[in-house]
């Protein structure tokens, strides 16, 4: 059954060995491993997670035991799709029993169950961690965007997001602005938010769009509060006023989400 993990722990990067955008890093691929305690010997995974961040790409770690059966099973659906994907991310297999690779296991804990499967966004912080089953569909939606993680991170600060997708004229963007601002600015509710922009139309964010039911194609900026997990708590469309979102904002918590802790 899978089951999903909670996302967003930041990996420690450092200067690596360079791997080619868009390389599917497998194992069992004719190549001799080092040594460990040689000069060459280093992890694999960390190489590809160093490489994906220098890339700006996603990177897909399938994590296995050698005798594992449903490891051997899953493994062609996670190679096809992967081959799928190689434009948008890298991807790399990792036998957790590799002790170049102990690390980088312990790090995801992934010698604590048999099978895992985790995706890391561009910068290099978790975007989706599976363990157990896992279908195509749930790796081609193991994506985040740039927006999608800038909110996990003041949602993992303990703050609630105001998310602006803007649109319209700079007067409009302006007027939707504008109540955002000064509720920021607000000392009873500037420390409970933070807020974030992108544009309505970028093409980066089409995912995060399409989960939080905004039309790319809006005329006006579209303003939501969200709690997470991308709980929607609040949506404006066009000027904001703080009285407004003040509102939601008691509405929210008197209704038990939490933020700033």
């Amino acid at each position: 059954m899978k089951r999903l993990l909670a996302g967003g722990a930041a990996v420690a990067l450092a200067m690596g060995l360079p791997c080619a955008a868009g390389a599917w890093a497998g194992e069992g691929d004719g190549t001799t491993k080092p040594e460990a305690g040689t000069a060459a010997a280093r992890s694999r995974g960390q190489a590809a997670i160093e490489a994906a961040v220098r890339n700006g790409k996603h990177l897909f770690i399938f994590f296995f035991k050698p005798d594992n059966e449903r490891a051997r099973n899953l493994r062609p659906l996670f190679d096809e799709t992967m081959q799928e994907l190689a434009d948008e991310a890298d991807a790399i297999a990792i036998d957790v029993t590799d002790p170049l690779e102990k690390e980088l296991v312990e790090r995801y804990r992934a010698d604590r169950v048999v099978l895992s499967m985790v995706s890391l966004s561009p910068s290099g912080q978790i975007a989706h961690a599976f363990v157990g089953m896992f279908q195509k569909e749930d790796l081609k939606n193991a994506f985040v965007t740039p927006a999608e993680e800038r909110c996990r991170k003041h949602f993992q600060e303990g703050r609630a997001v105001l998310l602006s997708a803007q649109a319209g004229s700079k007067e409009d963007r302006d007027r939707a602005l504008a109540g955002v601002n000064a509720f920021k600015a607000d000392p009873g509710y500037g420390h409970l938010v933070d807020a974030v922009e992108l544009a309505a139309d970028d093409p980066k964010e089409v995912r995060l769009l399409r989960k939080l039911e905004i039309d790319p194609k809006t005329g006006q900026t579209v303003t939501l509060l969200l709690f997470p997990p991308f709980r929607i708590m609040g949506r404006f469309v066009g000027a904001t006023q703080k009285s407004a979102l003040a509102k939601a904002m008691l509405a929210a918590l008197n209704a038990g989400c939490e933020c700033g802790r």
